[in-house]
């Protein structure tokens, strides 16, 4: 069985224990998947380093949007390792930290099989996946949307997340939200991030994203690896390995024998790292 994996967040530049196939498409992804109503609307929390919690505002399918299909977005896939449903949403869920399979949806295509039951967009999948004769199933994660539970400023609109940046902001803890939404694929262009990519820039809250992005990703990996005394905004910590690596994997950058040594001089955890991942 082939199965393919939806994405349109984190999966996308942080693969972690996800098992893909990485010779298939660009890094292991496609960009024609199915369309899908994602947004902004999830409250994600998370530590840094184990030291100090921090939010970001995830992407996840969002109901709201129903079927007024000028709001959807085309989704990424990748194709599983593992050739078993089961297997391939466990492993799903490992890489998503769910405590259990729940959030993990599917449809198989030669049974018809759904879960949830209930899932309301399973046309738009089943239709895509028809167009797919060498797939057979697809999995995604169905993690719901909870803004309008955990955010003082109430429902999803663009109004209500941008006060929601604004206040992590006033408080310095709106770093990591701003990384997420700055590192989300460009075709993930969702209602919320049309209106407010520009008024965010404002805000001038710190992101290594677009500077990684618009200024070269290899310049910028050395010198932070050479420069221990950089200063990020992230509560006055150095840029540590974790957003090195976390570059490397999205970018799957070819280093030379120099810039190996001088990443893996960094400290034996890095070198581990590059030796695990890149075959340093």
């Amino acid at each position: 069985m082939k199965i393919a994996i939806l994405g349109w967040g984190s999966l996308i530049w942080s693969r972690r224990e996800l098992k893909i196939d990485l010779k298939k498409g660009k890094r292991g992804w496609y960009k024609r998947g199915p369309f899908l109503p994602i947004e902004f609307a999830r409250i994600s929390e998370a530590k840094h380093g184990g030291l100090y919690m921090y939010e970001r505002l995830t992407l996840v399918i969002f109901p709201d949007y129903g079927i007024d299909r000028t709001k959807y977005v085309r989704c990424l896939y990748a194709i599983s390792k593992y050739g078993n449903i089961e297997l391939a949403k466990e492993n799903l869920r490992q890489r998503e930290g769910c405590k259990n399979a729940k959030p993990i949806g599917h449809y198989i295509k030669h049974t018809n099989e759904v879960y949830p039951d209930n899932f309301q967009f399973v046309d738009m999948i089943s239709s895509w996946l028809n167009t797919k004769n060498d797939i057979d199933a697809v999995i995604w994660t169905n993690l719901p949307p909870n803004f309008h539970e955990k955010a003082i400023e109430g429902v999803v609109t663009p109004e209500n997340v941008m006060a929601y940046f604004e206040r992590l902001n006033r408080h310095g803890e709106a770093t990591e939200a701003k990384e997420y939404f700055d590192w989300a694929p460009e075709n993930i262009n969702t209602p919320i991030r049309k209106a407010l990519t520009d008024k965010l820039n404002e805000l001038d809250i710190c992101s290594l994203a677009p500077l990684i992005k618009h200024k070269g990703p290899f310049d910028n990996l050395i010198a932070w690896a050479q420069d221990s005394g950089i200063e990020s905004k992230r509560k006055g910590e150095t840029v540590t390995n974790e957003d090195v690596m976390r570059l490397l994997d999205d970018y799957k950058i070819e280093l030379s024998e120099e810039d190996k040594k001088k990443l893996a001089n960094i400290n034996s955890d890095f070198e581990k790292y590059l030796e695990e991942n890149y075959g340093l």
